[in-house]
């Protein structure tokens, strides 16, 4: 069987043995597995000797085999592959910046692929700038590979640019001419990137330059 299991999640295989002409115990089984991965020890379910089960901790992003052995022989082969998905989780926000009421600004990583997606918002008036402004910082988990610069809405025909840096730090900036490019308290501002980590990096618009 071919699954696809959460990097640190824990995951539980049960195997049973039935008595007949081929009788398997149960005691005499032990697993191994490929790549980076823990594995607890066989314990019993319900108190008989039929039925064991062990817990299984991926903890790389690859894929896996997992070998179960009866008497140092081979019964049993699953391969799977294992992937890093995050959740929603929230940003750090600069002094003077914050989310937006009721559409906060999170990031997700599934994969390679990060996402950040939601609206924040600036705690008093900002001065725009073609120099990027730091408003946030994300873990080290969904830091991309190379500067990744996407365009995105302000209120009404504004823009500005996004710019994410490898170091975690992200900024706005300026972007074209427009005279209302300054940033108003309180102001819904849109974000939403996509980018590869551990790969090349991925804009979502328009990135030609910061002003």
């Amino acid at each position: 069987d071919v699954s696809t299991f959460i990097v640190g999640e824990k995951y539980h295989f049960v195997i049973r043995a039935f008595k007949g002409s081929s009788e398997i115990y149960v005691n005499d089984i032990r697993c191994e597995i490929d790549h980076s991965g823990v594995i607890d020890n066989l314990i019993s379910v319900e108190s008989d000797d039929w039925s064991k089960v062990f817990k299984f901790t991926p903890m790389e992003q690859k894929g896996h085999v997992l070998r179960v052995y009866r008497s140092d022989t081979l019964v049993a082969t699953y391969t799977f592959d294992a992937i890093i998905d995050t959740g929603w989780q929230n940003v750090s926000f600069s002094a003077d910046y914050t989310n937006y009421p009721n559409d906060s600004l999170k990031i997700r990583r599934i994969g390679n692929i990060v996402e950040i997606n939601g609206s924040w918002t600036a705690l008093k008036d900002k001065t725009a700038s073609s120099n990027p402004i730091m408003f946030a910082t994300i873990d080290e988990m969904f830091r991309p590979e190379s500067e990744v610069r996407v365009r995105q809405q302000g209120p009404g025909m504004n823009t500005y640019l996004l710019l994410v840096h490898p170091n975690g730090n992200v900024y706005w900036s300026k972007y074209g001419t427009s005279s209302s490019s300054n940033l108003t308290a309180s102001n819904k501002y849109i974000c939403h990137g996509l980018w590869i980590v551990n790969g090349g990096a991925v804009g979502g618009g328009s990135s030609n330059n910061t002003g």
